[in-house]
Order: structure tokens, then C-alpha cells, then sequence
């Protein structure tokens, strides 16, 4: 994940959350693949919350 990119926000975003960095990183892939790459990084972290929380 390029640092400063949207996606390594909502990776820190959830990682500042308290979730393990490869549960974000998990979770943000996941969102992208459902929203697509050029979502916005409080849709990437709704949609990544809700696929780390299970």
C-alpha cells in the first residue's frame, strides 16, 4: 500500500481503532474490492470497520 494513499489512511485509521495491522490491511483490501479504487476514505473505513468487526 503506497504510504499516503487513501487506503494507508483507513489503514492507520483502523490500526489508531486498536485492530492488528494485518486485520486493516485485510479489512481496507477487502473494501476496495467492493467499492472500487477510487473510493473515499470515510467509505474505505465504514466498509473496512464492518469487515474487520466480523
Amino acid at each position: 500500500v503506497p504510504a499516503g494513499s487513501v487506503s494507508a489512511d483507513a489503514i492507520s485509521a483502523l490500526q489508531n481503532l486498536g485492530f492488528k495491522p494485518a486485520t486493516a490491511s485485510m479489512a481496507v483490501a477487502a473494501a476496495v474490492k467492493e467499492l472500487g479504487d477510487d473510493a473515499g476514505l470515510n467509505d474505505l473505513v465504514r466498509v473496512a470497520l464492518k469487515r474487520a468487526a466480523g
